[in-house]
This record gives C-alpha cells, structure tokens and sequence, in this order.
C-alpha cells in the first residue's frame, strides 16, 4: 500500500502550481547524515517504515545544517516532517537500494529546518525498541567483512580481521566483551538454552527475547555501566549499540578518541 494514501495530511493547495507540502508523524530509527542530505528511516503509526530524504539546498550552509540535523534528529524521537512525496528516481540516481518512494523535506537555512522538522516528542522510543525496527529493515552488512590479500610467494589468505591490531580488531574485540557480559547477565537472571560460556564473547544474545531486554535493564540501573581504563570507548560502544549505558572512565588525554585511522 502506499503509505501517501492513509499516512499523510494535505495542507490547502493545488490550481496546478507546486504541490502543496504534506506533512508525515512518525518516530525515528534510523538516520544517515552525508554531505548535502540526510535519510531518515521513521515508523508511522508504528506499522509503516518510511524513507524521508531531507535535502540541503545551499551547499554552502551544509556544514551547518548537518549539525542541525544531528542535534535534532533523534533516534527515538517523535517527529512531525513536512514536504513531499517523490518517486526515487526523482532524488537520485538508478544505483541506490531504495526502490519505494520517499517523503522529501527540502532546507535552505535553519530556520527552514526548524519549520519542517519539528519535535513532537522527545524519546518517543527506547533504544530497545528502535533496534527491533532497525533489524526488520535495515539491511544486514556485516562491518569486518574480510579482505583477503595474498601474501607474496607464500599464497596464504590473510585478512584485516585477523591482523594485530587496528580499528576492526578493537570493534571485534569489544563486540565479545559486551556480549559475555549481556550473556552473564542473562544467566543470572535465569535465561535457558544460553551457549556454553566459553562461546558468550563470540555469540550474540538474542536480542527479541524478553530477557535479553530483562538484562538490558538490569545493566542500565543506576548510572549504567562503568567502563573502567575504557580508552577510546569502544566497549562502551559495543553496548550502547545493544541499548546499554555505558560510561568511559579513564585518566587518559586521549579517553573517548578513535584514533585516526578509525
């Protein structure tokens, strides 16, 4: 069905000139920001996934207009987006994934922004919720997909995963100490069918269980978790994209910094 036939409300309009803006309700799960626009996956009346497209007009206030959006647009957030439907090939080009018309919300300014993108309510969602959404429709891209090389005359397959060290390794590695602690969580709570704890780093938890959830908010009491000498973060990182608090404490300069390569 398509979602410009229940999901919207037009403003007064027409006589053959521009469309009239519409306006779209919906909560917010996903956000991707790129240099002159910005997509956002929202869930309308929380049975419909739409693909919003905010469009920055004036390349020259890009830079401003993405730290708007990030500031503004919240996961979880219920928001209140005017603009217009438009087929994907009118808002780019044939090689993108999308095939379902999106809601495109055009920004010059600000104060464009401030019109069209309004608030409604803040935290709509839990974190919980959202990755639910995002797991039914995001596609799955696995992030350390390996890049093989050949190392010369020897003809062994090596790849960036399995080097010492770097960007990727540090992701992995923290990835299995969030999941051994969810998974140690969920074994106290008295979760059944868990792997063998020598397997909870390398397995992740099921995460549309109800004691997945029962665990999540079990680590969240409180302050959350303290991620102790956590350096740049990336533990913290790693359970914050599972819906845990976490936070970085460390004497270090450099505490919160990726480093460069990342």
């Amino acid at each position: 069905m398509n979602p410009s036939s229940h999901l919207i409300n037009s403003q007064s309009g027409g006589n053959g000139k521009r469309p009239s803006l519409q306006k779209l309700e919906g909560v917010l799960f996903h956000r991707t920001i790129r240099s002159v626009y910005a997509v956002l996956l929202v869930a309308v009346e929380d049975s419909t996934k739409v693909v919003v497209r905010i469009q920055i007009q004036d390349g020259s206030l890009a830079t401003e207009l993405r730290s708007w959006c990030r500031r503004n647009c919240k996961i979880g957030d219920l928001l209140v987006l005017e603009g217009n439907w438009a087929p994907v090939y009118e808002t780019s080009e044939n090689n993108t994934e999308w095939t379902e018309e999106r809601f495109l919300v055009d920004v010059t300014t600000e104060l464009d922004a401030e019109k069209r993108i309004i608030l409604k309510e803040a935290r709509h969602w839990d974190w919980g919720r959202c990755q639910m959404w995002q797991q039914r429709y995001l596609v799955s891209k696995n992030n350390q997909v390996k890049r093989v090389r050949r190392r010369e005359g020897g003809g062994v397959e090596k790849s960036k995963a399995d080097r010492h060290g770097g960007g990727i390794g540090k992701l992995k590695q923290s990835e299995h100490v969030a999941n051994f602690l969810i998974h140690m969580t969920m074994h106290r709570l008295g979760a059944q069918g868990l792997p063998e704890p020598c397997n909870w780093g390398d397995v992740k938890p099921h995460q549309l269980s109800t004691v997945f959830f029962e665990a999540v908010k079990a680590l969240n009491l409180g302050t959350g978790v303290i991620d102790a000498a956590g350096g740049s973060g990336y533990v913290s990182m790693a359970l914050g994209l599972s819906g845990v608090r976490s936070t970085v404490v460390d004497p270090r300069e450099s505490v919160g910094k990726h480093p460069g390569k990342d």
